[in-house]
């Protein structure tokens, strides 16, 4: 049958059928019931399903995991930084961990320290005074007043030293966990410079040898805000303590005095008494005190530094919380005011507090002070024990070999760690002045530094020359 073409007038599309007669549109269009226009077929809303919303989220989240484990490190490393202390922590990272890739945690912006400049010239000034009693004393052969002033005008011209800090988290070597590391740097010629143990440390000196208080916590510093080890204002009266601390006298020496020949005295008169008036009772003569021996008296003196040193970091945080109570508000004076109270109780337990001095790093014999912590390293026999003593605490350096003898039977046990800060030591021998045990254990192989033995200051011959020299130091104030 013959087939005639239909061009629909909704979609203009040509159909070819059999007859044209009656057809209005074509299948695929309407017509609507009021303008008689044709209305395209809507077409099919799609759904989703709950099962394709969890994959749509899990797959998300498992992108966003690996580019954070991933982008972090890099963002790190390729984010432009404005800080240029912080440019230079980075080089510093860069080159100095193994895979140069590191997650900051929390970066301490770097700090100009004025305050421990001020406190250098406090401990040279402290040290010289104390080397200076001991010169006219006797005890201290050398005159050291122009170094002590060198080292002094050398720290007063130099530059405030700046600090910073960073805590960041590096990856294990098998790269399966994080490890959070707490660095702390000084800025020098323009370098990052790590520094041993986090510690900011005073001016080094073989003047300052004795002078223990030379280390500051550097991450303290930065992350406690009560931990004020800097002076917070310039000291004052340095400039005069130096120049009477650079007068050093002569020792007064003792000369012997020539024996006077006998005299006869001639013979007593006798007369007869009657009445004899009871005779006027004469005051004694006063007699110098004894001197003080000089080991004895070098103890003393440590314990004494001991004890001013803790009083004046007393001193100086109740002074940083007084000038922050003059510049609080009112709601915080009543919480600053108690921190001074509970420091001042503090302080008056310490006025009233024996400290124990250490034996100093490098002993003569006859020095007497504390191995606070030390570590056993070999029970030799029955009299000797070799330990390693840590005069800065475990884990710190220096660690010194000492052999300890006589010991008791039983007390010391290899590998075992000792903290006895309350027993003294008195050096039998040394390097320099040998005993037979320390040249026995150095022919073994080992390698003592010096021998101790038990003592005990707290003896009345001790605590006799205790109260003498407490009456010295009282006198010159």
């Amino acid at each position: 049958m013959a087939r005639v073409e239909w061009k629909c007038p909704g979609c203009k599309v040509v159909y070819r059928v059999p007859t044209a007669e009656g057809l209005v549109l074509c299948p695929n269009c309407r017509v609507a019931p009021v303008n008689n226009k044709p209305t395209p077929r809507k077409p099919k809303s799609s759904r989703w399903t709950a099962s394709d919303v969890a994959f749509v989220v899990i797959s998300s989240a498992v992108l966003i995991g690996a580019l954070t484990l991933i982008g972090i490190p890099f963002w790190n490393a390729m984010k432009p930084e404005k800080d240029p202390t912080k440019l230079l922590v980075r080089q510093w990272l860069h080159e100095n961990l193994e895979d140069g890739k590191w997650e900051e945690v929390k970066w301490f912006p770097a700090k100009t320290v004025k305050g421990l400049q001020d406190l250098n010239l406090l401990h040279i000034v402290e040290a010289m005074e104390a080397d200076k009693q001991k010169f006219e004393r006797g005890e201290l052969k050398e005159d050291k007043s122009a170094e002590y002033k060198e080292l002094y005008n050398m720290v007063r011209v130099s530059e405030p030293r700046t600090f910073c800090g960073l805590k960041y988290r590096t990856s294990t070597l098998n790269g399966q966990a994080k490890t959070l590391r707490r660095q702390t740097f000084e800025i020098v010629d323009g370098k990052a410079k790590a520094l041993p143990s986090n510690e900011i440390r005073e001016v080094t000196s073989p003047l300052m040898k004795n002078f223990h208080n030379s280390v500051h916590d550097g991450i303290r510093y930065f992350d406690d805000p009560e931990y004020e080890p800097f002076p917070n204002e310039p000291l004052a009266g340095l400039e005069s303590r130096l120049q009477v601390a650079s007068i050093w006298k002569e020792p007064v020496r003792q000369f012997p005095v020539a024996p006077f020949a006998p005299v006869t005295p001639p013979a007593p008169h006798r007369a007869e008494i009657a009445n004899v008036a009871p005779l006027r009772q004469i005051p004694a003569l006063e007699r110098s005190e004894p001197e003080i021996p000089p080991r004895i008296r070098e103890y003393l003196d440590r314990e004494a530094q001991i004890e001013s040193a803790q009083i004046a970091i007393l001193e100086k945080r109740i002074a940083g919380f007084e000038t922050k109570l003059r510049n609080a508000k009112p709601s915080q004076m009543s919480d600053i005011q108690k921190r001074i109270d509970q420091t001042k109780d503090e302080l008056a337990v310490t006025r009233r507090k024996r400290f124990i001095a250490a034996i100093p790093d490098e002993p003569l014999v006859d020095d007497i002070g504390a191995l606070p912590v030390m570590e056993v390293i070999e029970v030799v026999n029955d009299d000797t024990a070799l330990v390693r003593w840590f005069p800065h605490g475990k884990g710190r350096l220096p660690r010194i070999e000492v052999a300890v003898h006589p010991i008791e039977r039983g007390r010391f046990k290899k590998g075992e760690s000792v903290l006895n800060p309350d027993k003294t030591y008195r050096v039998t021998a040394t390097k320099v002045e040998p005993s037979d045990t320390i040249k026995k254990l150095i022919n073994a192989g080992k390698k003592p530094e010096f021998v101790v033995e038990e003592t005990d200051t707290d003896t009345d011959e001790f605590g006799k020359w205790r109260v003498q020299y407490e009456k010295e130091m009282r006198s010159k104030k």
